[in-house]
């Protein structure tokens, strides 16, 4: 049986609370915000919180004992606790493994050495760019490095389509759910960006994926 098919099933619907207990956004199951092109509205609802059907998923993989799991991170408070109590209650025996810092980057993102890392992602300019450094197979947010075939072709049609072609949105939507739903990736929550200013700061220009001060002036 192959175990990332029963690991990624239980991991998305037994990490659904998170955002009760965490001061973050609401819950977020794909790469791009409901605002964004390739937001796709056919994955609201995936992966809902659902604890039994998680355990279901283990054991009808075969997963009768709990199965030992290491969850990677430089901070393991707040997040990485809530992931720990919620998978033991599926079939998991999860234990937080603490990297510096200064190391987290070189082991999990250059080496690829952990299996399974509390990370964020901060979103590129360009879909594509954001396709391939999630799940490409030389992604540094694809711990596997391994790329599936059907995630690759979808995303090549989307680098192919002009931005301004009118399938160019139906291309990028149907990558995002093919890449949703057969990658490890397991979205959680968005956190959102809070900015305040005086009122003689002007307003920050609007950015994707960045805080850019850009033409900001002060009177």
């Amino acid at each position: 049986m192959d175990f990332r098919i029963p690991f990624r099933g239980s991991v998305a619907v037994a990490s659904g609370l998170l955002t009760r207990a965490v001061l973050v956004g609401p819950r977020f199951r794909r790469p791009f915000p409901d605002v964004y092109v390739g937001y796709n509205p056919e994955l609201d609802g995936i992966y809902a919180y659902d604890p039994d059907k998680a355990a279901s998923i283990l054991k009808e993989a075969g997963y009768t004992k709990p199965i030992p799991l290491t969850i990677s991170t430089s901070n393991p408070e707040g997040v990485p606790e809530l992931l720990q109590a919620q998978l033991s209650k599926v079939g998991f025996e999860p234990t937080i493994e603490t990297i510096p810092q200064a190391q987290f980057t070189q082991q999990v993102y250059i080496n690829h050495e952990k299996a399974l890392a509390v990370d964020f992602f901060a979103g590129r300019e360009s879909p594509a760019q954001a396709f391939q450094v999630l799940f490409s197979d030389t992604g540094l947010m694809n711990p596997g490095r391994e790329y599936d075939p059907a995630v690759k072709e979808s995303i090549e049609k989307v680098i192919a389509t002009p931005l301004d072609d009118p399938a160019y949105a139906e291309r990028l939507q149907e990558a995002t759910k093919v890449a949703v739903t057969s990658m490890p990736n397991t979205f959680l929550y968005s956190r959102p960006r809070v900015v305040a200013r005086a009122k003689a700061v002007s307003e920050l220009p609007e950015h994707l994926t960045l805080v850019t001060w850009e033409g900001v002036t002060v009177s």
